[in-house]
């Protein structure tokens, strides 16, 4: 099984365009990232755009992926997993596919978000011109 473990070496492999195209075992390769990355921001927006600008590489992001799998690997903890593509990953690949969902772009047809009606607020003085320096008279 040919996988790479954490941030660091997440990086290695994708850091260049290059070697995105020139390497057969990345292209469909997948990447799980636990969620708890995602709770830093500058963290999860660069992660944002590579899942959206890498469409041959698939991005999953898993909560308590760390907690999970740290012991059974012998690691303290790790953020994420890169899986390439492999005949000896085939099932592992499969399951993930089959089971989760990846990030991808929100689209209109996909938004389940309405675009909100914006309304001119109508104050206790709509339509009343008030004059500066004038008093109301008191009957």
């Amino acid at each position: 099984m040919l996988v790479r473990i954490g941030i660091r070496s997440l990086f290695r492999e994708i850091k260049n365009k290059a070697n995105l195209e020139d390497n057969l075992i990345l292209q469909d390769a997948i990447v799980l990232f636990d969620m708890a990355l995602f709770n830093t921001s500058s963290l999860s927006q660069i992660f944002s755009f590579y899942a959206l600008n890498l469409p041959s590489i698939k991005f999953f992001v898993i909560p308590q992926l760390s907690t999970t799998l740290s012991s059974k690997l012998n690691f303290k903890s790790f953020s994420s997993i890169l899986i390439f593509n492999k005949e000896e990953n085939k099932n592992i690949r499969e399951l993930i596919l089959t089971n989760l969902k990846p990030i991808e772009k929100a689209s209109e047809e996909k938004n389940i978000f309405k675009t909100p009606k914006l309304v001119t607020p109508i104050g206790k003085n709509f339509g009343k011109e008030k004059k500066k320096g004038q008093k109301k008279e008191k009957n």
